[in-house]
């Protein structure tokens, strides 16, 4: 069998692939790797701002104690639990809400579709943490799109760079 011989552009241009294929291979680890920190990231955020409200509303709710009420407690207007969830810095899109211990709403914030004692809504994230002053529940809830969708664009930032580079 007699082969012709590999033309100099060929072999030139077997070799440049042969050569990007390790960066390429690296850049596709590095970009799944950086949308998985991403992801926990944010599931991380969710999870400490729903932990730390919790932990002022029983601050507030301690704090509020009457000192001759005979059960200790004092319940907080619907103003001051509104006022609470007011303060909190929430990424667009993302639904806080304050439920009493039969999951009604005594404080919402955010879209109100996703805000209820319902059970979690379709393709969405919910977060929840207790408080210990009361029987109550700060729970955050994430449509899954809103989620994903830093992922997703980090994905895609690097997919355009890598295209560009090669």
């Amino acid at each position: 069998l007699h082969s012709s011989p590999m033309s100099q552009s060929r072999f030139l241009t077997r070799l440049i692939w042969l050569c990007l294929l390790p960066i390429v291979l690296l850049t596709f680890y590095l970009a799944v790797t950086h949308v998985q920190t991403n992801r926990v990231q944010r599931h991380n955020e969710a999870q400490d701002l729903t932990r730390d409200l919790a932990s002022v509303l029983d601050v507030d709710l301690y704090t509020a104690q009457a000192p001759t009420d005979p059960h200790g407690f004092k319940p907080l207007a619907p103003q001051q639990l509104q006022n609470r969830l007011d303060q909190v810095s929430l990424p667009t899109g993302w639904s806080l809400a304050l439920l009493d211990s039969k999951s009604q709403p005594l404080a919402q914030r955010g879209p109100p579709t996703q805000i209820s004692g319902a059970p979690l809504a379709k393709n969405s994230q919910r977060f929840m943490a207790n408080t210990v002053a009361a029987p109550w529940h700060v729970v955050m809830e994430i449509p899954r799109h809103i989620y994903w969708r830093q992922q997703l664009e980090a994905a895609s930032l690097i997919t355009i760079t890598l295209m560009a580079a090669t």
